[in-house]
């Protein structure tokens, strides 16, 4: 039994450490936006926070949905199945992050118009949703990469990707980059640490598929 547990966490543990140290980097946000700016701003990365997580939930779904099919396959010796699901899933993700990015991009005050439509928090709020949104270009494929990882019991791999984001990249980045260009450099502190973190990811992946003997092929 304590074996099966010990696998079960070895597996896990990624997503448990993603959304405790998620935790802490909203605290880190919120604190920096009220130290360097305002509460204005805090009410800005809250929104921004909501908008996200609309444009994660589709990709965290097709991650947990492809999860078992990537182990069974990959237990299976399929590995050209495992290609299959991972490519599919990643590319919808991609698919959708664009379709994401390109609302907030063109109509940003729109957008945070849905949730507050004070002149002054639009003011705040639109160039902050513009520069928020470069990160949803590449979150869905992040999200995906951690996803494959699992499904083939990597947990080190996957514990590393989870976490590269927000406590690689992520933290530093909010404590440097609001410091060297003022609030832009906040909204720019998440597409930054998105940017590195996928990097990561698609050189990891990318070993990996060379190891399994695919690639990026779709049928």
């Amino acid at each position: 039994i304590l074996r099966t547990l010990a696998e079960i966490y070895r597996v896990g543990l990624a997503s448990i450490a993603q959304m405790s140290i998620f935790s802490f980097v909203i605290i880190l946000a919120n604190r920096t936006a009220t130290d360097l700016f305002s509460t204005g701003h805090v009410a800005v990365m809250g929104i921004l926070f909501s908008i996200s997580s609309l444009a994660v939930m589709p990709s965290l779904g097709l991650g947990h949905g492809m999860l078992p099919l990537v182990g069974y396959n990959y237990g299976a010796g399929l590995y050209k199945r495992v290609e299959e699901v991972v490519n599919k899933a990643g590319l919808a993700a991609v698919l959708w992050g664009i379709l994401c990015a390109m609302v907030a991009l063109l109509i940003p005050g729109r957008v945070m118009s849905l949730f507050n439509s004070d002149p002054e928090f639009l003011q705040v709020g639109a160039p902050a949703v513009r520069i928020f949104a470069i990160s949803f270009f590449v979150v869905g494929l992040q999200i995906i990469l951690g996803s494959f990882f699992q499904g083939l019991g990597r947990g080190i791999a996957s514990i590393v990707l989870a976490l590269s984001r927000q406590a690689i990249f992520l933290i530093p980045a909010i404590l440097i980059l609001p410091r060297l260009f003022g609030e832009r450099g906040l909204w720019a502190s998440f597409p930054a640490a998105d940017i590195s973190a996928i990097v990561l990811a698609v050189i990891w992946a990318t070993v990996e598929y060379r190891r399994l003997g695919i690639g990026l092929h779709f049928k």
